[in-house]
């Protein structure tokens, strides 16, 4: 059973209480920036904490620059599921998981959205984003939109796209 979004306090505190028994100081906008990364998933927030914790061992001290930076170093531990899943994907498709990973909350299916990323017309669209959903890299919101699952994919592809140029 895959757990969904829950609400910011109690889980806030109860990671406020942890980094503190660890000896951790964080202020309250920068865990909250942790939750905003992390789509409010309890899963995605435990994923970052743990590569926070590890990565701030030596200071003990968290700063807004190292959490900025986690989502891509998680994104790099997963490269090869990543990799696997990329090579899955026809060209169109991968075309169309960079414009969704540069503009997650676009509506793909706009005439903007295709003319901004080159990519069109709106029936091969929706067979690359059936294929996708199929494949399991993004799945179809209630509210008829399309996100990627593992919400680190679209820093993988932003990281991929930077190091490959």
């Amino acid at each position: 059973m895959e757990l969904g979004p829950i609400e910011q306090g109690a889980y806030a505190k109860f990671v406020l209480s942890w980094l503190r028994k660890g000896g951790y100081t964080v202020n309250d906008d920068d865990l909250k920036r942790i939750f905003e990364i992390g789509n409010d998933v309890p899963y995605n927030i435990q994923r970052l904490c743990n590569v926070m914790w590890d990565n701030a061992m030596e200071t003990k001290t968290i700063k807004p620059a190292l959490i900025e930076k986690l989502p891509v170093i998680i994104a790099q531990q997963d490269s090869p599921h990543y990799e696997m899943l990329w090579l899955s994907a026809s060209q169109p498709q991968k075309i169309l998981l960079i414009a969704l990973s540069r503009d997650q909350t676009a509506k793909p299916f706009s005439k903007d959205f295709q003319l901004k990323h080159g990519i069109g017309p709106s029936s091969s669209i929706k067979a690359s984003f059936d294929s996708l959903v199929k494949k399991g890299i993004l799945f179809k919101t209630l509210q008829g939109g399309y996100q990627f699952v593992d919400g680190f994919m679209p820093y993988w592809i932003d990281y991929i796209r930077k190091t490959i140029r």
